[in-house]
């Protein structure tokens, strides 16, 4: 066994190469790679390109709806180093297009730049242009005012709870500013939908105004302050006293019963405090109808806590004194 290890040793002595031997392989492998690459970039080759673009333009009062392409591709033919280079370069000089008219132009053909380019691009002979063409929407900025208002339709209630009073908006309107053919189509009021769900309570808070895209349309303020209040409704039934107008004073005529059952929902806290008289319901002995003897019951005035009133009838017997 021992003198197969030895016979094991001695081989790779053979075969294995000395550490100097390494290096002068590298070097020669090194050397031999440097020397092709110089040669092949002293060649002249076909190759695909891209050379970075800016659009040149009045930027005042203009916004890009659809900005222009940062690059275009070009079919180029030079020597090797030039190739390198133009790929290699991480700050690439921009060609710079002129646009005398950004508003009207949407597209720019890519052989209406070849001159251009061919200049930009120096040693390097340009064959054609690959990108077919250059399109982009550059539109006027206007500023337009808009009145603002909540869209109560979309307006998330806890069950059995509604708004009641006016709902504010500080401020009532916004400047959004933006692409005209955008803010062409927005009407003169814009309704906000809020962000909040199972509302059953009071409301004082901030809202964003913006339901655009914020990248085009601006608005100014970009958020309002919204307050109402809310409270929750309860159905309601209960008999109120009518009062006789017109009838004579000497009690020779009066109604029968003298009372009507009113339906109604009526805020909570309103509930167990609400006077008889904030209700007024009238029958009025001129309107008597003679062939009936009855007379109609209006109702002439009800709280603001309550609402959906309801009368259990709408005329009432007239009976006369014997």
């Amino acid at each position: 066994m021992d003198q197969l290890i030895k016979i094991g040793y001695w081989l790779r002595s053979i075969i294995a190469p000395s550490n100097q031997d390494i290096k002068v392989v590298v070097l020669s492998v090194l050397g031999a790679t440097i020397i092709w690459v110089l040669s092949a970039l002293n060649k002249t080759y076909t190759s695909v390109i891209t050379c970075p673009i800016v659009l040149e333009y009045a930027r005042e009062n203009t916004i890009q709806v659809k900005p222009p392409p940062e690059f275009v591709e070009a079919n180029v033919t030079g020597v090797g180093w030039d190739l390198l280079k133009q790929s290699i370069s991480f700050n690439k000089e921009p060609l710079m297009i002129t646009l005398d008219n950004p508003v009207e132009t949407k597209q720019i053909a890519g052989y209406t730049i070849q001159p251009l380019l061919s200049q930009h691009l120096g040693s390097l002979n340009l064959n054609f242009i690959v990108t077919d063409s250059l399109s982009f929407n550059i539109q006027p900025k206007i500023s337009k005012k808009i009145n603002l208002k909540v869209d109560q339709a979309t307006l998330d209630l806890e069950n059995l709870f509604e708004i009641i009073g006016p709902i504010q908006l500080i401020p009532d309107t916004a400047r959004f500013t933006g692409p005209k053919t955008m803010l062409d189509t927005l009407s003169d009021t814009l309704y906000l939908k809020l962000p909040f769900e199972n509302v059953d309570d009071d409301v004082d808070q901030t809202v964003a105004v913006n339901p655009f895209n914020q990248n085009l349309i601006s608005s100014d303020p970009p958020e309002i302050q919204i307050r109402f209040d809310v409270s929750r409704m309860i159905s309601f039934r209960q008999s109120f006293s009518i009062e006789p107008v017109n009838f004579p004073e000497d009690s020779s005529v009066m109604i029968v019963p003298d009372q009507v059952v009113l339906n109604f929902r009526i805020q909570a806290e309103f509930i167990d405090i609400f006077p008889e008289t904030d209700f007024i319901i009238t029958a009025d002995y001129d309107d008597i109808n003679k062939k009936d003897s009855t007379v109609s019951i209006k109702l002439v005035e009800t709280p603001f806590y309550v609402d959906d009133v309801t009368m259990d009838t709408t005329t009432i017997k007239v009976v006369y004194a014997k």
